[in-house]
């Protein structure tokens, strides 16, 4: 602090100047103020001190989080996989490291206020304020209930994942509303079965914002994953089995360029994965069309009751389908498809994890059921007609065995 408690500047290679003058008390209020200041910046002392040149102050930041990871190695293992560190290593510099939501000097547990960790994320999501404001979640932390879920209640706080690919949002609803197989049951059942586990299959494909944000817009997202990995697709191996780059990825998933993917397309993706010996699959889920709706969550009272959404021929929630691939940037690729993805031939296999009774219905299927239902009801009024046509023939024969008798 003999230094560092003056007006130092260091200034990075593009001419921005970085204040380097740091408030003693500000560290020793803080989570860390046990530690020394060469606890965190290795490599200095009394005697050694090392000049250090950046490009910018966002290197330096970005940089400086590495101190972070020695100590808190499982968290930063969570943050391996978040989308915020993929946007990173792809290039963007203001994807958040460790310093941009926890601070650097002044880091303070987010569990003790929770407002803090709501404006971290608001430096960077602040469009998604208002709507979460709005939401029920929004209104109770507003009111002070220390319960109500914030950002991290439901994305996590380090192993982030990118909203549009499959978000284990489900894992986070059902933390704080336990139960809800149950609960759900009371009324999303198929009787005369009534097993929590018709409530939880809904879970599994249908988004807990698809039913409870009011007037949002749904679509069905299919993500492209690896079955024997159980992971999305990479942008590489797509590339790699396809034998293109990322510029010419899309052109050769969508043969005819009318910027749809039909059931033709799916099926050739499919078969050309499968011949280089990945064996692949679409996991179908519904979900709401945009974030803002994702975070407007209503009562009980407002949620979605009617099975007819889903289950029916002309379902309004079956209007938009989409295809997500992963790109190398950790920002997905969507894709509009054909709604014929889900009721054709072709996608029988690739999208075996996606099925509504009423909305996906294979139309050959339905053809091969009535076949079967008047060939099962015919073999049996056959049978009993034949008997009667031939119940003469039957008793001469019967009397004619008596008379050899």
């Amino acid at each position: 602090m003999t230094c560092h408690s003056r007006k130092l500047s260091m200034s990075m290679k593009n001419g921005e100047t970085l204040s380097i003058n740091v408030n003693e008390m500000l560290v020793r209020n803080s989570v860390h103020g046990f530690l020394k200041c060469i606890d965190c910046h290795k490599g200095f002392s009394t005697t050694e001190h090392p000049m250090r040149s950046f490009n910018s102050k966002r290197t330096y930041s970005i940089a400086a989080a590495e101190n972070c990871w020695r100590c808190h190695e499982a968290v930063y293992k969570r943050y391996e996989v978040s989308v915020h560190l993929d946007q990173l290593k792809a290039g963007n510099s203001k994807a958040p490291a460790c310093t941009d939501c926890h601070g650097d000097h002044s880091v303070v547990r987010v569990e003790k206020d929770k407002n803090i960790g709501i404006m971290s994320c608001n430096k960077c999501h602040s469009d998604m304020l208002a709507s979460y404001e709005a939401s029920i979640h929004g209104k109770a932390w507003k009111e002070g209930n220390q319960k109500a879920p914030t950002c991290s209640a439901c994305h996590n706080a380090h192993d982030v994942a990118s909203t549009a690919m499959t978000t284990k949002i489900k894992e986070g609803c059902l933390k704080c509303h336990k139960d809800m197989g149950k609960v759900h049951n009371k009324w999303l059942s198929n009787p005369p079965f009534t097993l929590p586990s018709f409530a939880y299959a809904h879970f599994d494909v249908v988004s807990c914002a698809s039913c409870h944000s009011p007037g949002a817009d749904r679509a069905v997202y299919l993500s492209l994953y690896d079955r024997r990995k159980d992971k999305p697709l990479s942008e590489e191996d797509l590339t790699h089995v396809l034998e293109t780059n990322s510029e010419g990825l899309i052109a050769k998933i969508d043969q005819n360029g009318d910027g749809i993917i039909d059931a033709k397309e799916m099926w050739g993706l499919f078969a050309k994965l499968y011949k280089k010996g990945i064996t692949s699959v679409f996991i179908g889920k519904m979900d709401v069309q945009n974030a803002t709706e994702a975070h407007l969550i209503g009562g009980k009272a407002e949620a979605t009751r009617d099975c007819a959404n889903c289950h029916h021929p002309d379902a309004g929630f079956f209007k938009d389908i989409f295809i997500v691939l992963k790109r190398a940037e950790g920002k997905p690729e969507i894709l509009k498809a054909n709604k014929d993805v889900l009721n054709s031939i072709y996608t029988i296999i690739p999208v075996s994890k996606f099925y509504a009774l009423g909305s996906t219905n294979i139309a050959l299927f339905n053809i091969l059921f009535i076949i079967a239902l008047i060939g099962g009801i015919a073999v049996p009024i056959g049978h009993l007609s034949l008997r009667i046509i031939t119940s003469p023939l039957r008793s001469l024969r019967k009397m004619g065995k008596g008379g050899k008798k």
